[in-house]
């Protein structure tokens, strides 16, 4: 039956459902969604917050997470309950695998020496978001952009919990651009916030303002002004659509992208357990169907195949059954059967689970596309110079199994050609503390990393002698001939 429903926009912390102004979109299985459309008045109030966010403490912002998390964590939440029905009637994807993202995006949420560790690990400490640090002759710390703006995409739900928060933990005003694949996680997640947060404390209040989310119609001009009122844009999304948000950012905004990538997984036979291997490789392939740039597309295989095969089918069944396929659109479903034909048409090894999986035994070299929909290329391989013609800078993620000796090797050859992670078969999914995104650490896109010098005469740990002091300083001013009164004025 058609549905019809009616989703808030969030602007500085308030929640603005529809009226007689609203955006309308349409989605495949007869559903219509209605969201709030901003209004001049809303992006106004935007633009005009004034809240000093920078001097609330880190350990309020860690426990700001925290409420939420741990408030979310909870099945029975009534926020994250409509959250995973909604999301799964417009995404197509299995309450189930929504379910199981909101477990493990809130569990780690929910300890805050999580939320330590991730700053400590890509700006060097927290303690520079609250004061000043030494480093070496400076004293160093990160001050928010401002205002960051997030222009989200729908394939991962995931991906919006990282932009937030991200932008939360460096004391920046938040504001968000839902994507039409996704309308509902980030804002559930925005919400979910403010709704955890309603204990009066002023820093609960400063931060709930802080955010901001609503939708934008494609051709919308105020995706360009807002875009020219932002002190930094984060965007998510494939090639054209990132490339018309680029010619829209002025020279002086700093932008972070996340644009498309694709991953793969190698395999060693020789003295492997397969059943340990297969269970790993079927639950990175069933993850959120294919669509995250996580998601093994081929599997190299270093090695006698064959005995594997049938063991990644059986593992594939059952993971299969605890994570169900999702419903896909038209788009995904004729390129899942063009590429069915064509593996007849060219005699290529194919087995099939029902609609949930498919394996394609070919040559890596004859495979043009991808479609996606748990559809996994095994490619037997001689050695790791047979891979290397399909890594570079667009390759995200390289999973090994069995995960033992030359990791380092491994590391080298990959990602020397463009891969930006390394990890163990299973583990695709699941950053541990420490990790890059992209090969970079997105906290510095989030801060302006400032310092104060320390006075001329201070040594710090370089002992300075009478003959070197004399040459760095006749250096300075051009090799004066008054040198020693120009000294005078340095003691």
């Amino acid at each position: 039956m058609p549905r019809i429903i009616e989703l808030p926009i969030i602007i500085c912390g308030e929640l603005k459902y529809p009226k007689d102004d609203y955006i309308e979109l349409k989605y495949s299985n007869d559903i219509t969604v209605r969201i709030t459309r901003p209004s001049k008045e809303d992006l106004q109030s935007i633009y005009d917050f004034s809240e000093d966010i920078n001097s609330i403490r880190f350990s309020d912002l860690a426990k700001y997470i925290t409420n939420f998390a741990s408030s979310f964590y909870n099945p029975e939440n009534s926020i994250r309950k409509e959250a995973i029905e909604l999301s799964a009637c417009i995404t197509g994807y299995e309450e189930k695998m929504l379910a199981r993202d909101y477990d493990i995006i809130s569990d780690y949420l929910s300890y805050k020496y999580n939320i330590y560790d991730i700053v400590g690990a890509e700006l060097g400490s927290y303690r520079m978001l609250d004061g000043w640090e030494r480093k070496e002759l400076v004293k160093l710390r990160a001050f928010p952009r401002g205002r960051t703006f997030h222009i989200l995409v729908g394939n991962v739900p995931m991906t919006g919990f990282f932009s937030v928060f991200r932008s939360i933990i460096t004391k920046n005003q938040t504001v968000v651009k839902l994507p039409s694949r996704d309308i509902v996680t980030t804002l559930y997640f925005a919400k979910g916030l403010i709704e955890a947060n309603n204990g009066g404390e002023r820093f609960q209040e400063m931060l709930n303002k802080s955010l901001s989310v609503f939708y934008l119609e494609r051709d919308d001009d105020t995706l360009s002004e807002m875009i020219e009122a932002s002190d930094m844009i984060c965007a998510w999304g494939k090639g054209e659509s990132l490339k018309m948000i680029k010619e829209k950012i002025p020279h002086s905004i700093p932008y972070l992208e996340f644009g498309p990538k694709r991953s793969y997984s190698v395999l060693y036979t020789e003295d492997c357990n397969f059943d340990k291997a297969a269970i790993r490789m079927a639950h990175d392939l069933c993850v959120y169907d294919q669509e995250a740039c996580l998601s093994p597309q081929r599997l190299f295989i270093i090695g006698d195949y064959k005995a594997y095969l049938p063991v990644l089918e059986k593992w594939l069944n059952w993971q299969s059954e605890c994570l169900r396929r999702g419903v896909s659109n038209k788009d995904v479903e004729s390129h899942i059967y063009r590429i069915r034909m064509e593996a007849k048409f060219r005699k290529w090894q194919m087995t099939e689970g029902e609609d949930q999986w498919r394996i394609i035994v070919c040559d890596p070299l004859e495979v043009n596309e991808h479609p996606l929909g748990r559809t996994l290329f095994v490619h037997p391989v001689k050695s790791e110079s047979e891979i290397l013609p399909f890594i570079d800078d667009e390759t995200q993620c390289i999973s090994v199994y069995p995960y033992e000796e030359n990791l380092e090797r491994l590391g080298d050859i990959f990602c020397a050609k463009g891969a930006s992670k390394i990890c163990e078969t299973g583990m695709s999914f699941y950053p541990r503390e420490g990790w890059s995104h992209d090969a970079m650490y997105p906290l510095h896109y989030f801060v302006r990393l400032c310092y104060i010098d320390c006075d001329s005469k201070y040594e710090y740990k370089y002992d300075t002698d009478e003959e070197s002091v004399l040459l760095y300083v006749s250096q300075m001013f051009g090799h004066p001939d008054n040198l020693d009164e120009v000294l005078e004025q340095f003691q």
